[in-house]
């Protein structure tokens, strides 16, 4: 497999080869967020810095100038600084930054401004991700006065096909993320509260993988998983013989993200014990939900075409179950215990970028998570995994494996 630094001087080179205009075209990492007015939120930096440059520092600033005779590319980083190091941690060297990134051209920070102004002054238009949330390009305008053009439709068809170094990092977070739910198998006993739970998957989740997940971790017991995204962990709520815990946690391996969804049965019925047990009943519906919505991916059909297939599927199985009203159509029974989508596109961000409408390609990334929540039963859950557009359909990257046997914890 190609290392990380072989992948992003490749995806640079395409990058770059698709520029069609002449200008100068930027991409900032971004700065830290305060949490007071000495301290800082741990910093995550711009998706697209990352997937250029394979780098996670900020403060930086990837540019390419692209003229009629040529294309040159360049990093702004902040200079080594023995005071601030002191304080803040190392910053990256010239020579580190060129091994890692392959970019020669390694400039200071602070002539950035500078830097930029000659190039307008020159008569050259300024290109950047306006999708970004970095401050640096909301201030772009005000700087040079003038109004930038989107480069982000460039990224966003790069992203959206994955490459196998891509795919590997994605299989490997889906790994890592079902290893460290396997592993809170063993500390699941009536009265755990849902606290206790949490942070010993994001310990497990921590100590795998990258230190930034995916998104914040969902431990949900019982009734808690009717807030889809219940990540507030719960002290007071506890682990209940006969009831279930829906998790919902991600890891990154090299930022790349995986998104799997487990439910847990807690005591009560073992698996084929009670077929009235409601949770069963609900884990059957999921799994043809499942099954079909695997059976149906392909390249060329959309996001809103699963969702139709899956809310129709849905509605015959409730109307067999007696929860279709009498003035309503299975359809729209279904509506109202399907709370969300089926599918979102993968990558570096777990809901990654790429139009709802868009239609599938091989080659791109899926989380697919069918979810029932049925109140007066007082259960809910989903089981989600990650999938891989291939020519003929879609494949696994995850295990898919939604044995309810084998998640199932006697208590």
């Amino acid at each position: 497999m190609v290392t990380d630094t072989e992948f992003i001087t490749s995806t640079r080179a395409e990058f770059i080869s698709r520029l069609k205009e002449t200008g100068v075209f930027l991409i900032f990492a971004g700065t830290p967020k305060p949490v007071t007015s000495d301290d800082d939120y741990r910093f995550f930096g711009d998706l697209n810095f990352r997937y250029l440059t394979g780098l996670d520092n900020e403060d930086m600033i990837y540019a390419v100038r692209k003229t009629a005779a040529d294309a040159s590319e360049m990093i702004f980083a902040p200079e080594k600084d023995p005071l601030k190091e002191r304080w803040h941690g190392a910053r990256m060297s010239p020579e580190e930054i060129r091994e890692k990134t392959g970019i020669e051209q390694i400039k200071d920070r602070e002539d950035f401004e500078a830097w930029l102004m000659d190039r307008v002054h020159e008569g050259e238009q300024i290109y950047a991700d306006l999708t970004s949330v970095t401050k640096e390009v909301e201030g772009l305008q005000a700087l040079t006065g003038q109004k930038p053009k989107d480069i982000s439709p460039v990224l966003t068809e790069m992203r959206l096909i994955k490459s196998p170094y891509e795919l590997a990092c994605i299989r490997e977070a889906a790994r890592i993320t079902e290893d460290a739910i396997d592993s809170l198998k063993e500390c699941i006993c009536e009265g755990i509260s849902e606290y206790d739970l949490c942070t010993r998957l994001e310990y497990e989740l921590a100590r795998r993988s990258d230190p930034t997940f995916a998104f914040a971790t969902i431990v949900a017991v019982g009734e808690n998983s009717f807030c889809l995204h219940h990540n507030k962990a719960d002290r007071d709520m506890k682990v209940t013989k006969g009831g279930y815990i829906q998790i919902d946690c991600g890891a990154r391996v090299n930022g790349y993200s995986a998104d799997i969804s487990r439910v847990i049965f807690c005591g009560g019925a073992r698996p084929g014990e009670d077929p009235s047990d409601k949770r069963y009943v609900l884990h059957g519906m999921i799994k043809e939900l499942r099954k079909k919505a695997l059976e149906f991916i392909r390249p060329g059909v959309t996001f809103e075409e699963l969702n139709a297939l899956m809310r129709e599927s849905l509605g015959g199985m409730l109307s067999a179950e007696g929860l279709v009203k009498e003035d309503e159509s299975p359809i729209d029974s279904a509506k109202r215990y399907y709370w969300h989508n089926t599918s979102h596109f993968l990558g570096l961000n777990v809901h990654d970028v790429g139009g709802r409408d868009r239609k599938f390609e091989a080659g791109m990334t899926l989380a697919v998570e069918p979810g029932v929540y049925i109140p007066e039963w007082n259960v809910g859950f989903r089981i989600e995994d990650d999938v891989l557009v291939t020519d003929g359909g879609c494949e696994y990257l995850s295990s898919g494996n939604d044995d309810i046997g084998e998640a199932y914890v006697c208590i």
